[in-house]
């Protein structure tokens, strides 16, 4: 059994197609058919089934799976590793960022890792969690951090931090900054909510039902610039993860543009995941960026919590 074939057999298994795993291995259908078709031979058993609607994972496929996954991600680390052994940090690294980590979270790692490794190539997006998975699927991207959610068989997951979410109005709505505020007592509340495929959505749908919250009008936004606009310059509020509103919280009490508040009828926490591709490249640049990126966010949701007044729990 060779390398490239386990290479090319991950593909087959997690792309479910000939075609979409020659494209991500920039290989040809035929070649990739080829590999297969030599593995199945020296293992003596069929690992695809080839149907019209694509390859069909076998018993033995199903069977080979992790093990291969593992042995080509051991190979790959041995890489890194020969490369670190060697001193020098170089090549690109390719993040993906939601819009909230693009606001405050980012800058630091950004200035504090150019800095460092001027021979790497460092690539930040911002986008929303699911283009930032996609993406990460696709390989255009070596990680992203994202809501927690249900990942395909194509990504590894993992915990990245937890965050605590909070109303933002206007600093002339009223309320004195960093207080609590009871969603349930403000009249004609009206909140601005993500968009259906925000996988924030649905989490604050079911907090405003489980606190029979019904705000007076919802309107739905996913676009970071104006929603924080529309609230500065509005009666329009929203419920915002902490990282988000780190400047206004910074800001507080007496200056900014908005007001930032725990939520009265309980906690509403967020978890994020640090997602990368099934089998990646774990390169030294990408690991030390990343740890970079990790201490920051840790720094700013430390400095958020210890401004707020804790809320009560749901």
């Amino acid at each position: 059994m060779k390398f490239n074939q386990l290479r090319f057999f991950l593909a087959v298994f997690e792309e479910g197609s000939i075609t979409a795993a020659a494209e991500r291995e920039h290989a040809t259908q035929p070649g990739v058919s080829s590999h297969i078709r030599e593995m199945e031979k020296s293992i003596g058993a069929t690992l695809f089934e080839r149907t019209t609607t694509g390859m069909q994972p076998t018993a033995a496929a199903t069977y080979f799976y992790p093990r291969a996954r593992a042995i080509l991600g051991q190979f790959k680390s041995l890489q890194a590793d020969a490369i670190a052994y060697s001193g020098k940090v170089t090549g690109q690294v390719r993040v993906g960022l939601m819009p909230a980590f693009a606001r405050s979270g980012v800058a630091p790692s950004i200035q504090n890792f150019t800095e460092q490794y001027p021979l790497v190539n460092l690539q930040v997006t911002e986008a929303y969690s699911g283009e930032l998975t996609e993406r990460v699927e696709l390989g255009q991207l070596d990680f992203a951090i994202v809501p927690s959610a249900a990942v395909s068989k194509k990504l590894q997951a993992e915990h990245y931090a937890t965050d605590t979410e909070f109303l933002v109005q206007s600093a002339h709505a009223g309320l004195p900054s960093l207080q609590t505020a009871h969603l349930s007592k403000i009249e004609n509340l009206q909140l601005i909510v993500p968009g259906i495929k925000n996988s924030r959505r649905q989490s604050i749908e079911q907090y405003l039902q489980r606190h029979s919250i019904k705000p007076q009008r919802t309107l739905e936004l996913d676009t970071m610039m104006a929603t924080l606009n529309l609230i500065a310059n509005s009666n329009w509020s929203a419920i915002l993860p902490g990282i988000l509103c780190a400047e206004d919280v910074v800001a507080q009490p007496g200056g900014g543009s908005r007001s930032v508040h725990p939520l009265g009828e309980g906690k509403l926490t967020l978890d994020y995941m640090l997602i990368r591709p099934a089998v990646a490249d774990i390169n030294p640049a990408c690991e030390r960026y990343l740890e970079m990126l990790r201490s920051s966010t840790e720094e700013l949701l430390e400095k958020i919590t210890r401004l707020i007044p804790a809320a009560p729990n749901s």
